[in-house]
């Protein structure tokens, strides 16, 4: 899958919605290892904390591929997915 045939699907099916199988786009191609298209998706607006139907968020996904690249784990890091504590 190419970005223009994923980008075409955002027309009924926006960025970030759920997809037939439960699946967000990003998720999706975490799982697929499609790191080019994942790069796009972040930079495209991807939501970084919304979850498949099964309450996987994408970092949870990143987190069983040993193959990403780090600054994409580094994208998806956020102070809503993570124990984020600021001590003074």
């Amino acid at each position: 899958m190419t970005w223009a045939e994923l980008s075409q699907r955002f027309s009924s099916c926006p960025i970030n919605c759920l997809l037939d199988n439960g699946d967000t786009y990003l998720n999706l191609m975490i799982v697929q290892e499609r790191w080019d298209l994942v790069e796009k998706l972040l930079d495209a607006g991807a939501d970084r904390n919304l979850q498949d139907t099964m309450d996987v968020s994408p970092l949870h996904e990143a987190v069983t591929k040993q193959t990403m690249p780090l600054h994409l784990v580094e994208k998806l890091v956020t102070p809503e997915n993570i124990n984020y504590r600021i001590h003074n």
